[in-house]
């Protein structure tokens, strides 16, 4: 199989599974950041859900970090839920922080690596498109509803045109064919469009990380 994989620098990369191994070093954190995908966590001093994690010792992992102060966790009993990190309500500490990261450009794709292309390939049987936006200034990859994917493959396949779609209340003007979109939430953002095809299982996951 083939995994995603988020380095500590920022960058993202995919990667056959058997060229990777794992690692239980700390996840390392750039300079003022507190949190990210990867840190391990503990409850907070403002923690309040009982023993959803699965007892006061227990370590779950970020999975996704929000831009309202909030991650979503996922504890060793199988539990996946969304908690508070800014000040004022910890309801997470992190554990162990590892050194901190090495600055690295910004961009998509592992170091040393060339930047991950959009799939162009029609699907096949057992297969499915994703469409997904990467944030230009997180580099994380956020993906479309099957709704708004329908209208953005449709204006794909015509090799023209644009489409308005929407991400959780954000309007997006969406060129595909040249893989780019404006942030009609913020008009000065742009950035780039990405196509993936791939089993309907992995589909039905980067569907379920979004409804974290």
């Amino acid at each position: 199989g083939v995994v995603v994989v988020k380095w500590d620098c920022g960058s993202h990369g995919e990667y056959p599974q058997e060229n990777l191994f794992r690692i239980n070093d700390p996840r390392a954190l750039k300079p003022g950041e507190v949190i990210d995908v990867g840190c391990l966590v503990k409850r907070g001093p403002n923690w309040n859900r009982g023993d959803e994690d699965g007892g006061p010792e227990t370590t779950g992992t970020v999975i996704r970090k929000h831009r309202n102060n909030k991650v979503s966790v996922i504890w060793p009993i199988g539990i996946v839920d969304r908690y508070s990190y800014g000040e004022g309500n910890k309801e997470l500490e992190v554990v162990g922080s590892g050194a901190t990261a090495a600055a690295q450009p910004s961009f998509v794709g592992a170091p040393g690596m060339d930047p991950i292309e959009p799939d162009t390939r029609e699907p096949m049987d057992g297969e499915e498109v994703v469409w997904q936006w990467i944030d230009c200034e997180t580099n994380e990859f956020h993906t479309f509803s099957k709704d708004e994917k329908d209208k953005l493959e449709d204006i794909y396949k015509k090799k023209t045109g644009t489409v308005l779609v929407g991400y959780k209340g954000q309007q997006l003007r969406c060129q595909p064919a040249q893989w780019k979109y404006r942030d009609y939430t913020v008009k000065s953002r742009t950035g780039k469009l990405h196509r993936r095809v791939c089993t309907h299982d992995e589909a039905q996951t980067f569907y379920l990380i979004e409804a974290l």
